[in-house]
This record gives structure tokens, sequence and C-alpha cells, in this order.
């Protein structure tokens, strides 16, 4: 995983706080996560 070598961690410790982010977004996946941020401005789309 590429944060996790990043990072010089292990890839289930990246997992675990990928995790708790969508726990905290209510979001049953990434991309889920992704457009909650969005919407909620806290992060701004790449594509703009």
């Amino acid at each position: 995983m590429q944060i996790a070598d990043q990072l010089n961690i292990k890839p289930v410790t990246v997992e675990f706080h990928l995790a708790n982010v969508r726990n905290k977004l209510e979001a049953k996946t990434r991309e889920q996560a992704l457009v909650t941020a969005i919407m909620q401005g806290l992060m701004e789309p790449a594509f703009h």
C-alpha cells in the first residue's frame, strides 16, 4: 500500500484509520466518504 510505504507503517494501520474516518462520516465505502467530505466542505474535489 503506497500510503503505508510512504509513512513507513503497516498497511493494517492505514486501514484502521481509514475505517475510523469512514465511520465518522457515516460512509460504508471510501467513495461514499469522499463524496460526503466534499459535500460537507471538508475537502475540495481534485477535478475543479
